[in-house]
């Protein structure tokens, strides 16, 4: 039987289908769902939610190793990563317009940032230059090199120490899996000391940005008094 091909001559991919004819995505073989079950610590004939081991937090949250209020601040922290609008690149390709960063971090940043493939350390570096040197939230002329960074962002990454910033950007936005956390997904109960040391970081970090997430609240609920006129 001759298989079915397209117009460039390759063979049509089987596999289960969309009414649209779209390709659905491969599930998980038997191996991957028991790996993943094992991280969730499910037991034979749990039912349990096998997405929570896409992203290191989700499962940290399952496991209860993370709670509710440090998940929270770490989502907070995803959003207002995402609320950054960088500059359209036809206004300028050229990042020493930036003006803010040294030459290597031009060099390392060429004409696209891309977090996943810099090492942690020139991760922190350069989110830093970018983020306390962008302008803030506020409407700002189209043709600014600069990048608009949420206020609330800013305020949050200069609270931050430094190693702090680099363990929350690198699980929280990167979704890096720290040692720490495999280990534990693996039943081991000593815990290593370098490993205590990142998980403290990583908390501390997101104590942070829930302690500006209430302050922030508190500041947009307070009452505004007016005073009258003698």
């Amino acid at each position: 039987m001759t298989k079915r091909t397209h117009k460039n001559g390759r063979p049509r991919k089987t596999g289960d289908r969309y009414p649209s004819g779209k390709l659905k995505p491969a599930k998980p073989n038997a191996r991957i769902i028991a790996m993943r079950r094992a991280l969730l610590g499910a037991k034979e004939g749990d039912t349990v939610d096998l997405s929570k081991t896409e992203h290191p937090l989700d499962l940290a949250l399952a496991r209860g190793w993370l709670t509710q209020e440090r998940y929270d601040a770490a989502q907070l922290f995803v959003r207002l990563y995402r609320g950054i609008r960088f500059p359209v690149m036809s206004v300028s390709r050229d990042p020493a317009d930036l003006g803010v960063l040294s030459k290597e971090d031009r060099a390392l940043i060429g004409e696209k940032l891309n977090w996943a493939n810099m090492p942690s350390a020139d991760v922190n570096r350069l989110f830093d230059a970018v983020v306390m040197s962008a302008r803030p939230s506020s409407p700002a002329p189209t043709t600014s090199p600069l990048p608009q960074v949420p206020g609330l962002l800013r305020e949050i990454w200069a609270a931050l120490k430094p190693e702090q910033a680099r363990e929350l950007f690198s699980v929280a936005v990167l979704g890096h899996w720290p040692a720490w956390l495999v280990q534990r997904a693996r039943g081991e109960v000593l815990e290593a000391t370098p490993y205590r040391r990142r998980r403290k970081l990583l908390e501390a970090g997101l104590d942070a940005v829930a302690a500006h997430r209430k302050a922030a609240r508190r500041q947009s609920t307070a009452p505004v008094i007016i005073e009258s006129a003698a």
